[in-house]
C-alpha cells in the first residue's frame, strides 16, 4: 500500500509532540495546547457534512478542528490533499432540499470537498482543545 502525505504524518507528527525543550529559554508555565491525531472515517452518512458551506461542520461532527483531509474515491484513488477553508470547494452543488437535515440543506448550495464523509472513505488530521 502507497503511503499518501497525509498518512505521513503518522509517522513524524507524534515524535515533535514528545520532544522536551533543553534550553534555558523555554516555557515553564504550563501551556493549552490542541491535541492532534491522524484519524480514519467511513461513510458517516450524515447530511451535515453536505449542508452547504457551514465552516463548523467538524467541530459540530467530530469535536474539533479538521486540519487537512484526504478522501478515497469509489476507484480506490485518493484525492489530494484539501484544508478547509482553502482548497476545498466541491465541484458538485446539492441537487435536492433535506427539511430534515439538522443544518440549512438547500437544492443548489455550495458546499465544501468535507461532503464526502457521506459516503466515502477520509483520512483526516485533527486537532481538539484538551
Amino acid at each position: 500500500m502507497e503511503l499518501k502525505p497525509l498518512l505521513l504524518l503518522v509517522l513524524c507528527f507524534p515524535m515533535t509532540l514528545l520532544q522536551t525543550c533543553p534550553h534555558p529559554d523555554c516555557i515553564i508555565y504550563e501551556r493549552m495546547q490542541g491535541a492532534c491525531s491522524v484519524k480514519i472515517s467511513y461513510p458517516t452518512y450524515d447530511c451535515e457534512w453536505a449542508a452547504g458551506l457551514y465552516a463548523y461542520v467538524d467541530d459540530l461532527m467530530l469535536g474539533g478542528t479538521i486540519i487537512a483531509y484526504q478522501v478515497q474515491w469509489f476507484s480506490g484513488a485518493w484525492s489530494r490533499v484539501y484544508v478547509p477553508g482553502v482548497n476545498d470547494m466541491d465541484s458538485k452543488v446539492n441537487t435536492i432540499s433535506i427539511p430534515s437535515c439538522p443544518l440549512p440543506f438547500v437544492a443548489n448550495s455550495l458546499r465544501r470537498k468535507w461532503a464526502n464523509f457521506y459516503d466515502h472513505i477520509v483520512v483526516y488530521l485533527i486537532c481538539q482543545t484538551v
